[in-house]
């Protein structure tokens, strides 16, 4: 009796000690989840107040109008020539997906003329084309993975005015405009150094012009190659 008694005994300890150790094991890993689920939380927490953010780019580059300001078979057209440009864009980012921005941009550009019948050789010189737009962008990152998951894709879609200011042409079909415009862009913003990034552009700005002489609209797709730096 006293035998089977130390058996019994030895047993209970037993399941007492393989209770007590599973009952532990529960405790811990009901612990690490709840540690687990609360930092999952403050990460998640941490991203969408992180989403939040403003940010500036300054950006330059050059502009490459690809339809003729005005065609006038009787005589010559005209053109606004190629020039450097230069601006800035201003966004909110509400998410880590979308933001809002403000752009504008500036090019010194020149009116140029071509010839449009060989018996009336165009001017040389139709004098200077101030080229400004403003633009309302709404932005959309692109996610990327992988080695890539630094770099930031984008494309946008916006619309504004652009606004041309002749100086010493004497076409009348050609003066002074403002023209609701349209915009689409894409993009990569690169991460630099403490909030710094840089970034590339291709956009295109699409408007019409009318002429105060005849009526005639003529489409206008505007290029801008761009890069530029910011701060976020």
């Amino acid at each position: 009796m006293r035998g089977s008694g130390g058996v019994y005994n030895i047993y209970m300890t037993v399941r007492t000690s393989i209770r007590g150790g599973l009952a532990g094991l529960l405790l811990f890993v009901s612990g690490m989840l709840e540690v687990t689920n609360l930092e999952a939380q403050m990460v998640t927490e941490d991203a969408a107040s992180s989403g939040s953010t403003i940010e500036f780019f300054a950006v330059a580059g050059v502009l490459q109008p690809l339809a003729n300001f005005t065609t006038n078979p009787t005589s010559f057209g005209t053109q606004i020539s190629p020039s450097l440009t230069y601006g800035g864009e201003l966004t909110f980012w509400s998410s880590d997906l979308l933001g809002i921005g403000i752009m504008g941009a500036y090019a010194p550009a020149d009116m140029s003329a071509f010839n449009t019948q060989l018996s009336s050789p165009a001017p040389t010189d139709l004098g200077s084309t101030d080229y400004m737009t403003g633009l309302l962008n709404l932005t959309f990152r692109i996610n990327s993975s992988g080695s890539a998951s630094a770099l930031e894709p984008y494309f946008t879609i916006g619309g504004g005015v652009r606004r041309t200011l002749v100086d010493g042409t004497f076409d009348p079909e050609v003066a002074n405009s403002t023209d609701p415009a349209a915009t689409a862009a894409l993009g990569i913003r690169v991460p630099a150094i403490a909030g710094l990034w840089f970034r590339g552009e291709l956009r295109n700005i699409v408007s019409r012009y009318k002429s105060p002489a005849t009526g005639a609209m003529s489409l206008q797709n505007d290029i801008l190659i761009t890069v530029g730096i910011g701060l976020r």
